[in-house]
């Protein structure tokens, strides 16, 4: 009995001690066996923080050697990249601020990495010393995200390419998402290398004063690129597609000096251009065996030019434009599309087009086929078309 009373006094006494601790100041509870935040057993910090390696983002600092600082500590350095042991990587954070830099931030055989800032609009790192902001050999599966990228003169602003070299994943699968191309000659290069560059993609994103090209890929296996949303202006050509295929959805473009959209090479691929619209003079331009699909886009400018400038396969389809022509050796279909010139059609002798639904200024073509020597309509009743 007697040991059965001390056992319960001494439940009582600890239940009474752990019940008096919860209700302690914070700062009188101390938990025995927390280590130093120096010491052996301590865990760093998941992020990355350029600021925590001297970053100072006021817009006047040269932070290029504190940003390749973090840069090599998220993903390894040049020497010693992190590459496929993507485990190693720690997600890299640009807080608000504006990061001069005067040379490319260099990534090395990047796999899966996470680069984020604040937002296009408050994040910046810019280069004025007229070389680019980012160059990367080896990029995969990596995402970037809300940062505006400027630079100046005759540079690229993201150079994302690979020179073909093992301990990576090559040049793939990358997004970027509320980024800012601006200034330079090129916003991005996908592939100039002659290596990869195969289904990356942009959402809503911006490229704007290019003199050369908001987006270019530079080799055929530069393919399926996509963008998606965003706006593209005030470029001499606003997506170069030298090789490579890149599709677009919903994209804005607005006053583009050469063409919106120029594709030169295609190993006998195709694309989509879809429910875009522009203010540029000047759409597209294709040729050399790719097959274009063209559906819902809007050509809405004062100023007269060319919508689709083509050598080969065509679809368009529920498109409209004001002041621009269809041109070139086309062989397809137009349908369900109106033109505002009457003259809107100008075919050179390789042509062969059926077209069907189209609305003039004055008329309606119901069904027809047109050649080099002109249109040979099956009916067109007259539909006038009333102006508001």
């Amino acid at each position: 009995m007697n040991i059965g009373y001390r056992i319960l006094t001494r439940c009582l006494i600890v239940c009474g001690w752990v019940q008096l601790t919860c209700f302690l100041p914070l700062s009188a509870q101390q938990p025995a066996s927390i280590p130093s935040a120096s010491g052996p057993t301590a865990v760093p910090s998941t992020v990355v923080n350029v600021r925590e390696l001297g970053a100072k983002g006021d817009g006047i600092t040269d932070d290029t050697a504190a940003i390749q600082r973090a840069i090599d500590l998220s993903f390894g350095s040049a020497a010693a990249p992190h590459g496929t042991r993507y485990n190693l990587n720690r997600p890299l954070y640009f807080p608000a601020g504006h990061y001069l830099i005067t040379a490319p931030l260099r990534f090395t055989k990047l796999v899966g990495g996470q680069i984020t800032g604040d937002g296009r609009f408050v994040t910046t790192i810019e280069n004025r010393s007229g070389s680019g902001v980012i160059s990367t050999n080896g990029c995969a599966y990596s995402h970037w995200q809300g940062m505006t990228l400027a630079a100046t003169g005759s540079a690229t602003v993201f150079d994302l390419n690979w020179d073909n070299s093992s301990g990576g994943v090559a040049l793939q699968s990358n997004t970027f998402e509320d980024v800012a191309f601006g200034g330079a000659a090129i916003g991005i290069d996908i592939g100039a290398g002659g290596f990869m560059g195969s289904e990356n993609l942009f959402l809503n994103c911006k490229w704007q004063h290019q003199t050369v090209a908001g987006l270019k890929t530079s080799n055929y296996n530069a393919l399926e690129n996509t963008i998606v949303g965003g706006n593209i202006s005030f470029e001499s050509v606003g997506v170069w597609i030298q090789s490579g295929t890149v599709s677009l959805y919903n994209v804005s473009f607005q006053r583009n000096t050469k063409w919106d959209i120029l594709q030169e090479n295609s190993a006998y691929a195709a694309i989509v251009v879809s429910g875009s619209r522009t203010e540029s003079a000047n759409f597209f331009s294709g040729g050399n065996g790719m097959t274009v699909m063209l559906e819902g886009v809007s050509q809405d400018t004062d100023s007269e030019g060319v919508f689709v400038s083509h050598t080969g396969l065509v679809s368009i389809q529920a498109c409209h434009s004001r002041k621009g022509q269809v041109v070139g050796n086309i062989v397809g279909t137009i349908q369900s599309s109106t033109f505002d010139r009457n003259d809107w059609l100008k075919p050179n002798n390789r042509t062969n087009l059926t077209l069907s639904g189209i609305r003039l200024p004055s008329s309606f073509i119901d069904q027809a086929k047109a050649s080099a020597t002109g249109i040979s309509l099956s009916t067109q009743p007259s539909l006038p078309v009333s102006r508001q």
